[in-house]
C-alpha cells in the first residue's frame, strides 16, 4: 500500500571514471529500495576531467529526487562539484524535494565542497574501501538511503504545493525543475488541469511544442472552459507559427472572458502574423480600451502600423501604375500640345503650323537697334534720331528737293541762253 502511494521517483548516480565497478556493485544492493519507493528511472553519469560532460548532467541534477555522489579522489578532481547546479542541488536537499547523499568510496579530503555538510554514508565517514566485508557496508549503505527517502516523504509537497513551487521555478526560467514539479502534481492527481496546463507551459518553453499542445488538449479535455488552457495553447501554436490555429483558440478564451487584456493583444499578435493588420490594428485598440497603459498592446499597434504603412506605398504605386507613365502614355486633352521642339504633329497639325507660314509675332518685331523709332525717339538729339513718323516712305522723302531746287532744269536754261548772248 505503501509503495502505491509513493509518487515516482528519479534515482541519479555521480562518480567518476574508473569508479564504475563500485557503483554498478551499489546498484545491486538497491534493487530492494527501487521497488519499495518505486523509483523508476535511474540515471548515471560519469565524471571526467575534460568536463565533455557538464551539459548532460545540469538537467539531472535539477529534476532527480534522489542523487547519490559516489565520493573519491577522482571524483573530487573534477572542479565541477563546486558548480551553480552542484549548490542547486544541495538546495533542492534542504527544500525536501531532493535527497542528496554522497557516499565515500575512497578516502579524500572534502575541504569546502558544497555538499560537505551533508549526513554521508557509510556512518562514521569510514570509506568503502576501508570494510573488510563490502557486502556489509553495502548493505548498511542501502538501508540508510532506504531511511533518508522515507523522511523525504514525509515532507513530500501536496499537489498544491507542487504547483506553487513549479511556478517559482518558472519566475526563475528553470523549467525543467519545474515540469517535475507539474510530474508530481499529477502522480498525486492526475486530474488536476492546472498541473496539465503548467506542464503545457514549461515544455513550451523547453521547445517541445509538440508535447505542450498535448497537455493543453488533456487539461481542456478535463475541463473545455479553463481559459488559461486555451491561451497558452494558442502561445504554443504561435511559437509554430499555426496563426489561424493560434487565433481559434484565443477567440475561444475571448468567448469565456471578453475582457481579458492579455487575450485581446494575443489575439492581435495572431492576426499580425495572419497579415490581417487592420483586424489586429482593432484587436490592439481594444486591449488599450481596457488597459490604456499596456505596453505589448502599444508595442504591437506601433508594429502593425508600420506594416500598413510599408504595405500602403505598394498599392499606391500600383495604383499610380494603372495609366501608363509620362513617357509612354497618349497625350491628355491638356497635353494635346506637347513642347514644339520635341512633339509629332498632331491631327490638327498636319497643316504647317503659324510659326511655319510666316514668322511669330516675337519675330516681326525687329531688335531695338532696328526698329523704327518711337514717340520717345523723336525726340531724342537731332545728330542721333531716326526719321520721324513721316519718314514711314524713304523713298518718297528722297524725291522732295528742298524749295530752292524744286526747278533745277529752268536755272540752267537760263545760264545757258546769257552765255550765248555774251558770246554773240
Amino acid at each position: 500500500m505503501e509503495a502505491k502511494m509513493t509518487p515516482p521517483l528519479k534515482l541519479f548516480y555521480c562518480y567518476a571514471q574508473g569508479d564504475k565497478a563500485e557503483r554498478d556493485e551499489l546498484d545491486q544492493h538497491l534493487a530492494g529500495v527501487k521497488r519499495k519507493y518505486h523509483i523508476v528511472d535511474s540515471i548515471d553519469q560519469e565524471i571526467s576531467p575534460d568536463n565533455t560532460w557538464q551539459k548532460d548532467i545540469e538537467s539531472r541534477l535539477n529534476t532527480a529526487h534522489i542523487i547519490l555522489l559516489l565520493v573519491s579522489a577522482r571524483f573530487m578532481a573534477a572542479n565541477y562539484f563546486y558548480s551553480e547546479e552542484m549548490k542547486r542541488a544541495v538546495a533542492r536537499h534542504e527544500e525536501g524535494t531532493a535527497c542528496v547523499i554522497p557516499i565515500l568510496l575512497h578516502p579524500v579530503y572534502l575541504g569546502n565542497a558544497p555538499f560537505g555538510n551533508l549526513r554521508g554514508l557509510p556512518p562514521n565517514a569510514v570509506a568503502v574501501s576501508q570494510w573488510n566485508n563490502r557486502d556489509e557496508v553495502l548493505w548498511n549503505i542501502a538501508g540508510a538511503i532506504a531511511g533518508a527517502i522515507a523522511e523525504m516523504l514525509q515532507t513530500w509537497p501536496s499537489k498544491e504545493e507542487w504547483i506553487l513551487k513549479g511556478n517559482a521555478l518558472y519566475a526563475m526560467r528553470r523549467y525543467e525543475e519545474g515540469l517535475e514539479a507539474c510530474e508530481q502534481a499529477l502522480y498525486l492527481d492526475p486530474r488536476y488541469v492546472g498541473a496539465w496546463s503548467n506542464k503545457g507551459f514549461a515544455l513550451n518553453e523547453l521547445k517541445r511544442y509538440e508535447e505542450g499542445l498535448a497537455a493543453y488538449d488533456q487539461a481542456l479535455r478535463l475541463d473545455p472552459n479553463y481559459i488559461m488552457a486555451w491561451n497558452n495553447k494558442g502561445n504554443t501554436l504561435y511559437e509554430l507559427q499555426r496563426y489561424a490555429e493560434g487565433l481559434a483558440a484565443y477567440e475561444q478564451a475571448l468567448r469565456l472572458d471578453p475582457s481579458n487584456v492579455v487575450l485581446w493583444n494575443n489575439r492581435g499578435n495572431a492576426l499580425y502574423g495572419l497579415g490581417r493588420y487592420e483586424d489586429g490594428l482593432k484587436s490592439y485598440t481594444h486591449a488599450l480600451r481596457l488597459d490604456p497603459h499596456n505596453r505589448d498592446a502599444q508595442r504591437g499597434r506601433y508594429m502593425i502600423l508600420e506594416e500598413m504603412k510599408k504595405s500602403s506605398a505598394p498599392v499606391a504605386a500600383r495604383e499610380a501604375d494603372k495609366r501608363p507613365v509620362e513617357a509612354n502614355r497618349r497625350p491628355s486633352e491638356a497635353d494635346r500640345r506637347p513642347p514644339e521642339a520635341n512633339r509629332r504633329p498632331l491631327e490638327a497639325d498636319k497643316r504647317p503650323v503659324e510659326a511655319d507660314r510666316r514668322p511669330p509675332e516675337v519675330d516681326r518685331r525687329l531688335p531695338e537697334a532696328d526698329r523704327r523709332p518711337s514717340e520717345a525717339d523723336r525726340r531724342s538729339p537731332e545728330a542721333n534720331r531716326r526719321p520721324p513718323e513721316t519718314d514711314k516712305k524713304p523713298v518718297e522723302v528722297d524725291r522732295r528737293l528742298p524749295e530752292t531746287d524744286k526747278k533745277p532744269v529752268e536755272v540752267d536754261k537760263r545760264l545757258r541762253e546769257k552765255d550765248k548772248e555774251l558770246n554773240a
